[in-house]
């Protein structure tokens, strides 16, 4: 019934003027507890003495986890470029490292760092390939 009336109404049914502003829970009857609450420490007796229970040991923290590094030298040097001769392996070298390094599946990686990672890579191989192809 009070959240149809508007606030003005539930005050003005508040408020006597001649005496002011009404307690509404003034004459209530007092609160009257339908069974006794229970001791805090009732059976507090039965465990002295008792040993402690025994505690499983608390779990280690995570490792933390070692991000890779975002560096063109050191995807190069991961890549292994250098050491690959032929367009089929700087294909399977790509295939390779978008395999383990992709966001998908590095999800205990920022997302931001494996894509950029496989950007570079990309970037890197095309660029291997590009010049190989001009040398030849």
């Amino acid at each position: 019934m009070l959240d149809a009336l508007a606030d003005d109404e539930v005050l003005d049914d508040a408020f006597d003027p001649d005496v002011g502003f009404v307690d509404p829970l003034a004459n209530a009857p007092p609160f009257v507890w339908e069974r006794e609450p229970a001791p805090i420490m009732a059976h507090a007796d039965e465990y002295v003495g008792q040993e402690p229970a025994e505690q499983t040991p608390a779990e280690p923290p995570p490792a933390a986890i070692v991000l890779p590094s975002d560096d063109v030298e050191a995807i190069e040097r991961e890549l292994g470029l250098t050491n690959i001769a032929t367009r089929a392996g700087l294909l399977q070298a790509r295939r390779a490292f978008m395999w383990a390094n992709h966001p998908d599946r590095r999800p205990e990686w920022p997302s931001d760092l494996a894509t950029r990672r496989v950007a570079l890579a990309n970037m890197l191989i095309d660029r291997t390939l590009r010049e190989r192809r001009r040398d030849s």
